[in-house]
């Protein structure tokens, strides 16, 4: 669930109202999860180390530097020219355009 959550989160612009609304989230499914409803009261922190989860603020940095690292290490050759959504949004053009011109032709 939380990598669902997470997907892409190098490149968001995290505010300070974002990372709370996350933590929120994350905290909710984990008290769901374990069961841990309204007269039970439960800390963030106690709950965190039961499952083995940390800030999300200190997850989401982590796979940031991650990133960075990665695109870092990379020969200045390997680094790609346009996102990979760019190539394919331009391989559909190419098939769309095959087809128009197969039906005027």
């Amino acid at each position: 669930m939380k990598s669902v959550l997470l997907y892409g989160c190098e490149t968001w612009l995290v505010t300070n109202e974002i990372q709370r609304k996350i933590q929120t989230f994350v905290n909710r499914c984990l008290r769901y999860i374990l069961r841990i409803w309204w007269p039970n009261i439960t800390s963030n922190k106690d709950l965190w180390k039961v499952t083995g989860q940390e800030d999300i603020n200190l997850e989401i940095t982590k796979r940031k530097f991650k990133q960075i690292s990665h695109t870092l290490r990379k020969e200045d050759g390997e680094i790609p020219k346009e996102p990979s959504g760019k190539q394919e949004e331009r391989k559909t053009e190419k098939q769309l355009e095959k087809i128009g011109n197969q039906g005027s032709g």
